[in-house]
């Protein structure tokens, strides 16, 4: 039972780590076309802290997923000796 939690919340993670960065990346190219570069520059400007702020946040629930699923694969093999 552990082990399909483990594959499920692996998967998520996968699952979200891509949708997460096409989002991200679709974001960025939309914007170069439609607003040019000066905006990807503005936006990507290394002391825009409320854009990297967001982008953590969203790939908080990949981050979260993984430590799980390491938490319950030691915690599997922890009881399995």
């Amino acid at each position: 039972m552990i082990g399909l939690i483990i594959r499920i919340l692996r998967g998520f993670a996968i699952v979200w780590i891509w949708l997460i960065g096409l989002f991200w990346t679709g974001n960025i190219v939309f914007m170069w076309y439609y607003e040019g570069f000066s905006r990807v520059q503005e936006l990507l400007n290394p002391f825009n802290i409320i854009y990297y702020s967001v982008v953590v946040i969203t790939f908080l629930p990949d981050i979260g997923a993984n430590m799980l699923a390491d938490r319950f694969d030691r915690r599997d093999k922890k009881y399995d000796k």
